[in-house]
């Protein structure tokens, strides 16, 4: 009994050394191997591309990867949203949830977050988090989910495991955070929820992530 129980401790603790060793070399910076600047839709829906707002080069230095935008887009009406993409194949900690940026500074309130199934068609349901932010500039409405190769999810720790197990596995692969988001000043957060759904499936539709 002594002998089996001292093979499963060993075991786990290589596993876990495995482990150790593959989150360390995933999480490190390899510029020359990453990802280029994504690129986005010309129109989503009725939302017009209208300008790339350009990322602090100290922002990105942090995150270790070259492959963010942010899009604005307008509609007929003068409103905007934007469309924020992040993207990294060497570094899994440049991608985190939005939340921490959010929240960080202490001067927002989270009113509200809920997860949200997108039906695409075709069979296709995507799913995605909602948060409804107050900030000094308004009410925020964020939708927002991440990819991993063909993995597609509202959950951060499922794509960082499913990051890991592909590295682990050696194989290459491609991780991203997209955020679609509009700034408003009353909180009319049904109206604004729905419409950003919209915008969300159109981003999904246009930019192919299903295949």
């Amino acid at each position: 009994m002594k002998k089996i129980d001292s093979l499963t401790i060993s075991i786990i603790i290589l596993l876990f050394c495995a482990i150790f060793i593959a989150w360390i070399k995933t999480a490190k910076v390899q510029e020359g191997n990453d990802v280029e600047k994504p690129q986005v839709p010309g129109r989503l829906g009725e939302w017009i591309f209208s300008r790339d707002i350009p990322i602090n080069e100290e922002f990105l230095n942090i995150l270790g990867t070259r492959g963010a935008v942010l899009a604005e887009y307008g509609n007929s009406e003068g409103e905007k949203i934007y469309l924020y993409i992040l993207k990294s194949a060497s570094r899994r900690s440049s991608i985190h949830p939005p939340e921490y940026c959010y929240l960080g500074s202490g001067k927002n309130e989270l009113l509200r977050k809920e997860t949200v199934i997108l039906d695409i068609g075709a069979g296709h349901k995507v799913p995605v988090n909602y948060l409804l932010v107050q900030t000094e500039k308004g009410f925020q409405s964020v939708l927002y989910f991440y990819t991993a190769n063909e993995l597609i999810t509202n959950s951060y720790y499922k794509q960082q495991l499913y990051f890991l197990i592909k590295r682990l596995a050696g194989k290459n692969i491609e991780g991203s955070l997209i955020r679609i988001s509009k700034i408003y000043s009353q909180n009319n957060s049904e109206e604004e929820f729905l419409g950003l759904q919209h915008v969300a499936k159109s981003v999904v539709i246009e930019m192919k992530i299903f295949n």
